[in-house]
């Protein structure tokens, strides 16, 4: 091995040792998230459209009937910068929230499942649709 090879071994070494001391990961847990309809008002259950993007990836547009859902997984950059926002639509109505945020789920599941009411979303359990204690939002982000 030359001595730049070497270097370079030597130094891509240290710099996974930092990032791992500093709680960053370079190898993330793959994510998913699953969003389910259940728009319903006063009996009336809505059609929703959703638009889910990235900063790099655009998802595009996808028409969920009441109480189905569509899902969508990733890898999170590895320095912790993952933002995954959609845009929601039903009639009289353009919503928008962040489905995954690095800053509020980097430490919670790598499964999430968001359902859709009315008055925001909810995060619930993925696999008995519970709803997730202090998980509910209003629209655009702000905590219930």
């Amino acid at each position: 091995m030359n001595l730049f090879t070497r270097n370079l071994v030597l130094a891509l070494f240290l710099l996974t040792i930092t990032l791992c001391d500093a709680g960053i990961s370079i190898h993330r847990k793959r994510r998913h998230v699953r969003v389910k309809n259940l728009l319903q008002l006063n009996g009336t259950l809505f059609t929703l459209t959703l638009h889910c993007k990235s900063k790099n990836d655009d998802l595009g547009e996808k028409v969920i009937p009441f109480n189905s859902s569509w899902e969508f997984d990733f890898i999170p950059h590895f320095l912790g910068a993952t933002l995954y926002y959609c845009g929601f639509t039903w009639p009289g109505q353009f919503k928008w929230f962040n489905v995954y945020n690095d800053d509020r789920d980097i430490d919670r599941a790598s499964k999430f499942q968001w359902s859709i009411y009315p008055p925001g979303p909810c995060r619930v359990n993925w696999f008995n649709e519970s709803i997730v204690e202090g998980t509910c939002y209003h629209w655009n982000g702000e905590a219930l």
